[in-house]
């Protein structure tokens, strides 16, 4: 096919669209570097530097004012006078001189002659030691040893020579120190003087040098010649011994990336102060630039001087953290070591700081478009919960609340730790100190609770026993203690009967405020009261001589007097403090029995044997002829109010649904009613008469509207949003109308009901029972 000039496309059109092709994908790469070199750290460093700067012209600035250069000037006038001085000292100096590089050579040569023969002297040694061990024939030995005793004296003489030498050496550098004397110490003085100022100015110069320095610096920071060795980088601190767990598949060592942005954490003055003190108002990135610029001033109205915020602030008590000398060096525990969260990230976002607060979540989302970063496991502490990391490696605790250098180090950890061990959480809460038998942390756990467990442990080589004891007494006698009445009142709220009591609150608490809760939490506190009764143990007590008659005024004195106070308070003796043991003003609401109380007092380890209550051997004594009882006088005295009279719990049947007590108009209307009339449901209890309710007319058991939770069916059992409009035919109004009815009906009793739902009448039948029935069906249901 011959060849021809004509081409697909047109020439010009190409090379135009070559051109803009070419432009964009320059345009293009130059996007990619400047979003490259545009890592927030990079924008840290760079102001940190400036911020170290500027602190170094502030120190500068104090060093080199009108005092400093006046002895610096006279200090160098000094120097010119004694180096002048010198001068005229010049022959004297060059014999000196000469003498001393005369006398070095000498010595050196006889220096090099003396190694030469200790070197032989050592051979001949050696060949006399191997004949010896040898056993060699004294003719040979002989010969040996003349030449090594020989030897021996030539080398002895010269390094008498040596010696002598080096004598005369000493007094030549000597004379010629003398005759420089006064220039060297002015020398010095001139030294010492600028050496604060020289060691500041090597250093700025460093981080922001002049002249040709400062292009070479600028030069360094331009995007891709930064990546040869430039000024802004990334710090690592590699720490193989601090390992740290990639999702369950292996341990790897740690990485810490912070100190790229933290520049400062660990740059402390004389006397481990911090040199940029931590200011949470103080300068951030946010500010920075405006405090550099002289926008904003360095000290506030009321005369305090701002300082640093996070990131260019050195970390709080430098003396116990990150500096060299403090147990908690940087180079040896790095970063998240203490303070979790992701090392290897160089961004915010990727160091997966955790904020401190929600307000401050709303801060950083604003300010850095922060986010939970769910894919790291190990999120940092929040600053509240800072000194939980320290579990990591004092599983003791006791040291983090007193030490003798540091102080409290972990004082919010600490009293966590001791309210923990003081109310029992371990009780529910097990905290493992040990995996297969290796401490991983404190150990909470309770004591094993049978022999059986005990042995199983104790046959298992990896396993631990746990050592806590349960913080509440032993109910295995309850009733001998207790009556029933105040029993459902300290089930039900502790704190009414004893306001310091270690015993939490189980019932009517705020998440347990709907109707359910109400109808069903007088069952469950009687309950609880009715199995600890029934289940106490009869317990063999000791009892007073029956003849005597306990006094209860002499037991008021004799608590005072054996010791009582030291543990108990009682509002009958108002300076006593003592919270050891519990206040016992109001004991006699509680406690039926003075002869269980008197057992008590007198011998508390016959109800428990690992009580904390000290036998304080209240036995009877004759005193001036009469027969006292201690024991049983104070049981009298604490008992003499009587008994405390706690009304009668009545669990009456129930319909197991919530009344509103508020049915309104707009209410009836909303649920398709043309009047007010009825009673609303708001709540049905599961498993109650309401819920269980049988139809007496025809139900369509089809899905009628979505309701809160879930979707509602049309079936006879009474659902919320119901009207009750009648019972067995006569009209309700309001829920006392339904309790009225209630009150007056026994258990099985069967009531037709008509309620109205979804614009319709409907009729159903309630067999009513006890409240127990309907949490005993529930409990059932569960299994």
């Amino acid at each position: 096919m011959p060849a021809t000039e004509n081409v697909w496309r047109s020439l010009p059109v190409m090379h135009r669209v070559f051109a803009v092709s070419s432009l964009a994908l320059l345009g293009a790469t130059l996007l990619m570097f400047r979003s490259d070199y545009a890592d927030e750290w990079r924008k840290i460093q760079s102001v940190n530097y400036k911020l170290q700067t500027r602190l170094i012209d502030t120190d500068l600035a104090q060093l080199t004012d009108a005092q400093f250069a006046d002895k610096n000037s006279q200090l160098e006038a000094n120097l010119a006078s004694a180096t002048q001085l010198v001068a005229d000292r010049k022959q004297e100096l060059e014999s000196a001189t000469a003498d001393a590089s005369k006398v070095d050579g000498e010595f050196q040569k006889l220096s090099q002659e003396v190694r030469f023969k200790r070197a032989e002297r050592d051979v001949r040694r050696a060949a006399y030691d191997l004949a010896v061990r040898d056993q060699l024939p004294v003719a040979q030995t002989r010969p040996l040893r003349e030449q090594f005793v020989e030897a021996q004296a030539l080398v002895d003489d010269l390094e008498a020579k040596l010696q002598e030498l080096e004598g005369r050496f000493a007094g030549v550098l000597a004379r010629k120190a003398q005759l420089t004397k006064e220039r060297d110490a002015a020398a010095t003085d001139l030294k010492k003087h600028r050496f604060d100022r020289d060691r500041l100015v090597a250093a700025r110069e460093k981080i922001a040098p002049t002249g040709a320095m400062a292009f070479k610096r600028w030069l360094m920071e331009l995007p891709v010649v930064e990546g040869f060795n430039g000024p802004l980088k990334i710090n690592q601190i590699w720490l193989p011994k601090l390992e740290i767990n990639y999702g369950g598949m292996t341990n790897v060592a740690r990485f810490d990336r912070c100190t790229t942005c933290h520049l400062n954490i660990d740059r402390v003055g004389a006397g481990n102060v911090p040199t940029f003190p931590h200011d949470p108002q103080g300068i951030s990135p946010s500010n920075a630039d405006d405090y550099l610029s002289g926008k904003l001033k360095r000290v506030r109205e009321d005369g305090s001087v701002v300082g640093y915020a996070h990131p260019y602030s050195t970390h709080p008590r430098p003396d116990l953290y990150l500096t060299s000398a403090s147990p908690h060096s940087l180079q040896k525990f790095g970063c998240t070591g203490c303070h979790e969260g992701c090392g290897s990230g160089t961004s915010f976002q990727n160091a997966s700081h955790s904020p401190n607060s929600p307000d401050v979540a709303q801060s950083w989302a604003k300010k850095y478009g922060y986010a939970a970063n769910h894919y790291w496991e190990y999120p940092m502490f929040p600053k509240r919960l800072a000194e939980a990391a320290c579990l990591k490696c004092h599983h003791n605790v006791v040291e983090l609340g007193t030490n003798p250098k540091f102080g409290a180090t972990a004082p919010k950890l600490v009293e966590g730790y001791q309210l923990i061990s003081e109310y029992g959480c371990f009780g529910c809460h097990e905290i493992n100190g040990y995996n297969a038998g290796k401490p991983i942390g404190p150990d909470l756990r309770l004591e094993p609770q049978t022999p059986e467990e005990a042995d199983r442990i104790a046959g298992d080589p990896t396993a631990v026993a746990g050592s806590m004891r349960k913080v509440g007494p032993g109910l295995r006698h309850f009733a001998a203690k207790a009556t029933r009445g105040w029993a459902e009142g300290w089930v039900r709220n502790p704190k009414e009967f004893r306001p310091a009591t270690k015993m939490p609150q189980f019932f009517h608490l705020t998440n347990l405020k709907d109707g359910a809760a109400r109808m069903l939490q007088p069952v469950e506190i009687a309950g609880i009261v009715e199995y600890l009764l029934a289940k106490s143990q009869p317990l063999e007590i000791d009892e007073w001589a029956a003849d005597y008659e306990p006094s209860a005024e002499r037991g008021r004195v004799l608590f005072a007097q054996r010791g009582c106070l030291a543990c108990h308070s009682h509002e009958e003796f108002p300076g006593s403090k003592a919270d050891f043991g519990p206040d016992l003003t109001q004991v006699h609401k509680k406690i039926p029995s003075a002869k269980w109380l008197y057992s008590w007092v007198r011998n508390p380890a016959r109800h428990s044997e690992r009580t904390r209550m000290p036998n304080l051997y209240l036995e009877p004594e004759v005193v001036q002829g009469t027969t006292v009882d201690p024991a049983a006088d104070i049981a009298a005295w604490l008992l003499a109010k009587g008994a405390e009279e706690y009304p009668e719990t009545k669990l009456s049947v129930f319909l197991g649904a919530d009344l509103d007590k508020r049915f309104s108009a707009e209410s009836a209307r909303r649920l398709k009613l043309a009047e007010l009339r009825g009673v609303r449901v708001t709540a049905v209890v599961p498993q109650s008469p309401a819920a269980r309710a049988t139809a007496v007319t025809a139900f369509s058991n089809e899905i009628i509207r979505k309701g809160k939770d879930d979707l509602v069916v049309d079936k006879p059992g009474l659902q919320p949003d119901d009207v009750i409009l009648t019972w067995n035919g006569d009209p309700v109004s309001a829920p006392a109308d339904v309790e009225q009815r209630l009150a007056g009906s026994t258990e099985g009793t069967e009531v037709e009901l008509s309620i109205w739902r979804e614009g319709v009448e409907r009729r159903v039948r309630v067999s009513l029972a006890k409240p127990i029935t309907a949490l005993a069906r529930m409990n059932l249901a569960k299994v």
